[in-house]
């Protein structure tokens, strides 16, 4: 992630402000906290930058907005 962006509101963030369930999934570039503030939920999410395209590490943002079932892509 860019550190000029650390700290910085993103667009999921302004639409779960204004009364929006915010959803993620696939690659997300801008860092674990950012989507776990940005997203209220979230299925296969893959957080890193280049990785063996079929075992990337992917996990999903919980109920309680902690990244849970983490496991490897098929």
């Amino acid at each position: 992630m860019n550190d000029q962006l650390k700290g910085q509101t993103k667009w999921p963030e302004q639409f779960a402000q204004a009364g929006y369930t915010t959803f993620l999934t696939g690659k997300w570039h801008n860092g674990a906290e950012s989507a776990l503030r940005s997203f209220q939920r979230g299925k296969a999410i893959f957080l890193g930058g280049r990785g063996a395209p079929y075992r990337l590490p992917l996990q999903d943002i919980g109920a309680n907005r902690v990244f849970e079932n983490q496991r490897a892509s098929r």
